[in-house]
C-alpha cells in the first residue's frame, strides 16, 4: 500500500517541493536585488518592432487585436496581420485597417500552421524585434515601450511577456477562474524563477519578442510540432543566447471557456511538448550545451514526462485495489485498505497550506493581481483541477509516442 501511495503522490508532492524551492530562491534574490544601487537613466528607443498576428477563422477577435497593437505606445512600429485561410470575416475586418494604412494585411490561400503563417508574416517585416502573438491577444498599452527597454542589453535575445488569461467570448466561470489563477503561479513564480538562472525553456506563444537575427536562426519556426514557441526558445537556448521574463509587460489573451475545448488544447500542448522535447533530446548528452541549459532539460523531462506516467501508475494501482475490496468486501479485510483515510487526511493537509503559500505569493508578485475572494479555488485545484490536468496531460504525450495526430 505505502508503495502505491508513494506512487501516486510524489508526482504532486514533488510539484509543491519544486514551487517552494523557486519561491524561495525567489525571495532571497529579491533581497540581493534591493541592496544593489538603482539605475535611473532616459534614453530614446527608436528600434523598429514589427507584431505579427496570424489569424485563422478569428473574426470575434481580430478587432480587438489589432486595436489594441495600435494603441500601444510606441511609435516605429509596423503591425503584420497574417490572414492563414480564413473562411469567415477575418480578412474583411483586417482590411478595414489595411486599406487605411495602419497595418500591413498579408494572406495565405490555404489554411496551415501557426507556425507557418508566422514565418510568412516575418518574410514581409522589417523590424529588429520580432513580436508574435495570437490573434485573441491583446497587447498592454505600455508594453512594447517596456520590452525594447530590455534589448539594449546585447546578451538578451528573447523575451516572454506576461499574460492575463480572460474567458473566450467574455465568458467568465469556474474554468476561466482556475485558468488565471493558474496562469499566475506559472507566470509569477515559474517564469520569474527559470528566467533569473537563464533557464527559461518555454517563451509563451500568445505574447513573444525575439531580436531578429536569433528567430531567423536554423530556420525561423518549426512547422513539425504543435508548439513553435517551445521548439524556438530551445533554439534560442542552443545557442546560448539569453532569454528574459518581462513580467511588467502584460497582454491579455483569451482562455477556453468550456471543458471540451480546454481539453483539446490541453492536450495539444502536451501533445507538441512531448515532440520538442524529443527532437531537442541531444541536448541531454551533448556538453557543448550549458550545464545549467542541460539540467532544465532533464528537470522538464522529469518532472513533466517521467512523473506523469508514474502518476498514472499509481492512480490505475489505487483504483484496482479499491475494486478488489469491493468486489471482496465479505471475504478480506484488509486493513491497510481500511485505514486509506487516515493516510491521506494529513497528506491532503499538507497540500492545503502549500496551495495557500502559492496562491498568495504568486498573487503578492502580480500587479494584475487575483481577487482574494478566489481564495475558495484552492480545494478545486487540488481534488480536482491538478489531477484532472495530469491525465489530460498524459492523454497527449501517449497520443505523440504512438503518432496520432491532435486537433486544434
Amino acid at each position: 500500500m505505502w508503495q502505491i501511495l508513494l506512487v501516486l503522490f510524489f508526482p504532486i508532492t514533488f510539484d509543491y517541493l519544486r514551487t517552494f524551492g523557486k519561491i524561495v530562491f525567489l525571495e532571497i534574490n529579491k533581497t540581493r536585488k534591493k541592496m544593489l544601487p538603482v539605475e535611473s537613466y532616459f534614453r530614446v528607443h527608436d528600434k523598429k518592432i514589427s507584431i505579427l498576428i496570424p489569424a485563422h477563422n478569428e473574426e470575434s477577435c481580430i478587432k480587438e487585436s489589432i486595436e489594441s497593437a495600435l494603441d500601444t505606445i510606441y511609435p516605429n512600429k509596423e503591425i503584420i496581420v497574417i490572414d492563414d485561410g480564413s473562411t469567415d470575416n477575418t480578412y474583411n475586418i483586417a482590411k478595414r485597417y489595411a486599406d487605411k494604412n495602419l497595418i500591413k494585411l498579408v494572406h495565405l490561400k490555404r489554411g496551415g500552421s501557426k507556425a507557418a503563417a508566422l514565418n510568412f508574416g516575418y518574410v514581409h517585416s522589417k523590424g529588429k524585434i520580432i513580436i508574435t502573438m495570437d490573434a485573441d491577444t491583446k497587447l498592454g498599452k505600455y508594453s512594447l515601450e517596456k520590452i525594447v527597454r530590455r534589448f539594449d542589453d546585447q546578451k538578451i535575445n528573447a523575451l516572454s511577456g506576461n499574460i492575463v488569461p480572460y474567458g473566450d467570448d467574455g465568458i467568465t466561470n469556474l474554468l476561466t477562474k482556475i485558468q488565471q489563477n493558474e496562469y499566475t503561479i506559472s507566470f509569477e513564480i515559474g517564469k520569474r524563477f527559470s528566467a533569473h538562472l537563464n533557464i527559461l525553456l518555454v517563451i509563451s506563444g500568445a505574447f513573444a519578442v525575439f531580436r531578429r537575427g536569433a528567430l531567423n536562426w536554423n530556420g525561423l519556426f518549426c512547422t513539425t510540432t504543435m508548439t513553435e514557441d517551445f521548439d524556438k526558445s530551445m533554439q534560442v537556448q542552443k545557442i546560448g543566447k539569453e532569454i528574459v521574463f518581462a513580467e511588467k509587460s502584460y497582454a491579455s489573451s483569451f482562455c477556453p471557456n468550456n471543458w471540451k475545448t480546454w481539453i483539446t488544447q490541453r492536450t495539444r500542448w502536451s501533445h507538441g511538448h512531448l515532440q520538442t522535447l524529443l527532437k531537442n533530446k541531444d541536448v541531454l548528452f551533448s556538453s557543448r550545451y550549458r550545464m545549467g541549459f542541460r539540467l532544465a532539460v532533464f528537470d522538464t523531462w522529469f518532472a513533466d514526462v517521467i512523473l506523469s506516467f508514474l502518476y498514472f501508475i499509481g492512480l490505475a494501482a489505487l483504483t484496482s485495489l479499491f475494486i478488489t475490496q469491493q468486489l471482496l468486501h465479505d471475504k478480506i479485510r484488509n486493513p491497510e485498505i481500511s485505514e486509506l483515510g487516515h493516510i491521506m487526511l494529513p497528506l491532503f493537509g499538507v497540500y492545503f497550506i502549500a496551495e495557500f503559500v502559492i496562491f498568495f505569493y504568486s498573487r503578492s508578485n502580480s500587479d494584475v493581481p487575483q481577487p482574494l475572494c478566489r481564495i475558495y479555488l484552492i480545494p478545486v485545484m487540488i481534488f480536482f483541477y491538478r489531477p484532472l490536468l495530469k491525465i489530460i496531460v498524459l492523454r497527449g504525450y501517449i497520443k505523440a509516442i504512438l503518432g496520432k495526430k491532435v486537433s486544434w
